[in-house]
């Protein structure tokens, strides 16, 4: 993610943020039919236990994705309506069991759940506020392998969560809809474990009116008619993704295709009214894939583009092989900014779509990485020398700390403060004076390659960078991630 915002402005911003937070739930309903028919589950569980409503370990956001299973694919079937107001959908959720499991829950804002099936047999089902609990009709033994389906309908509403720098979820538009769900707006259009430690697969069967473009993460595979003057259009995401970077878009989009780097397909979608002129900026993208493959290792997914929406928040979201980008930023910044940015969300489909942190508390991991790559680019295109950059958020970052805590340990609603940002930024340039260039990106290759489809944490990264530089970076980690105090940047 990045933000188009002032960092003072955004400081004084997320302060006031902190001193708030509405964990209000909605009274509970519940519904759904049950059953005597049994699941196709072969194993007896020994002792099922209702599965957690929240992910152990999750510090900053306790009430997200969800414990006791392992989602290993989604396909969502989402007919929207013509005038792109509320849709008709059915989630089918491919999962293990990971203990036994008398019930479990999954995360969904809003909408109506007509009816929920474990293996083909109707489940009993209830709601309270944003978890959706189910009750398959006999209890679910560790290791199972179960599929779920959730017929739900109505018409999206945003997600409000102070953790996040604006509206998310499932957003409408002048030209249409699209999604932006970082970092739990995910919920706010299907129902899942809504959490990065859970990555999956996703089909997506999007049905539209014909007038429609239709876009979402991964590759084309279809598209069909769907009758009355509809189409049904067919995306597969074959990478582990995690929820937040879902992305499905409906409305007045042109389809620019291109071939990249190693043949690697290209495709944005840019609405309309962005003039020929203005999407020249767009052209960059096979550029920044070149550079950054020599340094970060080969390009992770199976496709890549942008989505030029006229998003209403201002912040792009690195959507997995599919980056939201807002049509103000073509239309009304120079091309050195929006190309900036696009180097930063193109960084992310390594670290941070490919490679995912397991918990929020690791969104340094993201941005960090994603911050530095974007310091590279600017370097290497001649707009701002590698060292200025690094010296302007030095410049700033002790006031960051004493506001925002230890890099490694940010506070919610502090998620996307500078120190996420620019203040991980120079703990990467740091580490890279401290052990090298070469011991440097070969720990950026390895930490892709050897996590990619992975779900990491900090201290992952800390192993990796002692043992690849053959150092005890105690102290380094100690000083540069996990205090509150800025160190001196190493000569």
């Amino acid at each position: 993610m990045r933000l188009r915002m002032l960092i003072p402005v955004l400081t004084v911003c997320l302060l006031a943020l902190g001193c708030s937070n509405d964990d209000t739930a909605s009274p509970a309903e519940t519904g759904g039919p049950s059953s005597t028919t049994s699941t196709t589950t072969t194993t007896v569980p020994l002792d099922p236990k209702p599965g957690s409503p929240g992910v152990d370990g999750e510090a900053l956001l306790p009430n997200a994705g969800n414990g006791g299973y392992d989602v290993s694919h989604y396909t969502l079937a989402i007919a929207v309506s013509d005038d792109r107001s509320s849709i008709e959908a059915t989630a089918t959720i491919a999962a293990v069991a990971t203990q036994d499991l008398s019930t479990f829950n999954l995360d969904l804002a809003g909408l109506d759940v007509a009816s929920v099936n474990v293996d083909d047999e109707p489940a009993g089902f209830s709601r309270n506020g944003d978890e959706l609990t189910v009750t398959p009709e006999e209890a679910l033994a560790t290791d199972a392998e179960f599929v779920t389906r959730v017929e739900y309908s109505g018409a999206p509403q945003p997600v409000q969560d102070p953790s996040a720098p604006g509206t998310i979820g499932w957003l409408s538009a002048p030209s249409g809809i699209y999604v932006a769900s970082e970092p739990i707006g995910a919920k706010g259009w299907f129902p899942g474990n809504d959490h990065p430690s859970d990555k999956a697969r996703f089909t997506f069967e999007i049905t539209a009116k014909n007038a429609d473009t239709v876009v979402a993460n991964g590759v084309l595979t279809s598209k069909e008619p769907a009758g009355e003057g509809r189409t049904t259009w067919t995306f597969e995401q074959s990478d582990e993704m995690a929820t937040y970077l879902a992305q499905v878009a409906v409305g007045d989009y042109d389809l620019i295709e291109s071939t990249g780097p190693n043949g690697l397909p290209i495709r944005h979608a840019v609405v309309r009214n962005v003039p020929a002129d203005k999407r020249e900026v767009l052209d960059l993208t096979a550029a920044q894939i070149e550079y950054f493959e020599p340094l970060f290792g080969p390009f992770p997914l199976d496709a890549y583009g942008l989505l030029v929406a006229d998003a209403g928040p201002e912040f792009a979201l690195e959507t997995q092989t599919l980056t939201l980008l807002p049509a103000s930023w073509l239309l009304n910044s120079d091309a050195e900014f929006t190309g900036m940015v696009m180097a930063h969300e193109l960084a992310h489909q390594w670290y941070g779509d490919a490679v995912t942190p397991a918990r929020w508390t690791d969104i340094w991991l993201n941005e960090g990485f994603a911050t530095y790559a974007e310091w590279m680019w600017e370097d290497h295109a001649g707009v701002t020398p590698l060292d200025e950059s690094v010296t302007d958020a030095m410049g700033q970052a002790g006031r960051w700390r004493e506001a925002f805590g230890p890099v490694a340990s940010p506070a919610a609603p502090l998620l996307f403060s500078p120190n996420s940002y620019e203040g991980a930024g120079i703990v990467l340039h740091a580490l890279r004076k401290t052990i090298g260039d070469e011991h440097f990106f070969e720990v950026l290759q390895r930490w892709a390659s050897e996590n990619d489809g992975e779900s990491v944490t900090t201290e992952q990264f800390e192993t990796l960078a002692a043992d690849v530089s053959g150092q005890d970076l105690t102290a380094f980690f100690a000083a540069w991630i996990h205090s509150d105090t800025l160190p001196v940047m190493p000569a």
